[in-house]
């Protein structure tokens, strides 16, 4: 079992770091500046004021570090959301499976 979960985590970390290595860091920066603003949101949404003096200035030095800028106006960036086209919408729209709906059979399965 233990032989098993190592390997789990190792073949998980091979392929997180690849990945990784494949991304483009415009990209990548930009899900990590809406992480990061994420987090920003809900330290300032909260009713105490000890993590907006603690947090938010970690938050500034985890920016500068890794050289992330604060883009509020994610409208105007290339890769607004994952989930959104550039005019907002996310182009999929739910629908619920109507009553009559039967499962289709796929080859190979019975």
């Amino acid at each position: 079992m233990i032989i098993k979960r190592q390997l789990v985590q190792l073949i998980l970390t091979r392929i997180v770091s690849e990945l990784i290595e494949k991304l483009d860091e415009d990209i990548l920066k930009g899900f990590l500046d809406r992480l990061l603003d994420w987090l920003e949101n809900l330290i300032k949404s909260t009713d105490t004021k000890l993590d907006d003096v603690t947090l938010l200035p970690l938050l500034k030095h985890v920016r500068d570090a890794f050289e992330i800028p604060d883009n509020d106006d994610h409208e105007k960036k290339p890769y607004g959301s994952f989930f959104e086209s550039a005019d907002g919408s996310s182009g999929v729209e739910f629908q619920p499976p109507s009553a009559s709906a039967r499962p289709v059979a796929v080859s190979g399965q019975r």
